[in-house]
């Protein structure tokens, strides 16, 4: 299975050289790629690259609060993308609105008791 994930990568790199459009969705496969492989900072700079490719993708800014909350330790960043993904989009859906708000709220507790 490692060798297919890898030649996955290898073609998904490749499609991005030889085209000329946004690439959120390669990056996004090369992103959904590393977590699989476990390299969550990687598949957190090409979730990022992939939003940035489309700022109107809520469920790619999604997987960077999700990385981010698994991959920092710091709360204050995993409190600043949660943030930003109730601000950033008009209409969240549902469930990620509730989940985020939830991670915002236990976040902020976090913040808190470790200031005491």
């Amino acid at each position: 299975m490692e060798k297919k994930l890898d030649s996955a990568e290898t073609y998904f790199l490749k499609s991005i050289e030889e085209r000329r459009y946004i690439f959120d969705n390669e990056y996004q496969n090369l992103g959904r790629i590393a977590r699989l492989k476990g390299e969550l900072k990687k598949s957190l700079e090409y979730y990022t690259k992939a939003w940035e490719e489309s700022k109107t993708n809520q469920l790619n800014y999604w997987q960077i609060c999700v990385l981010a909350d698994e991959y920092y330790k710091d709360p204050k960043i995993k409190l600043r993308h949660y943030e930003k993904f109730l601000t950033a989009f008009d209409n969240v859906y549902l469930f990620l609105k509730e989940r985020a708000q939830k991670r915002v709220k236990e976040l902020k507790e976090e913040i808190h008791f470790n200031s005491e």
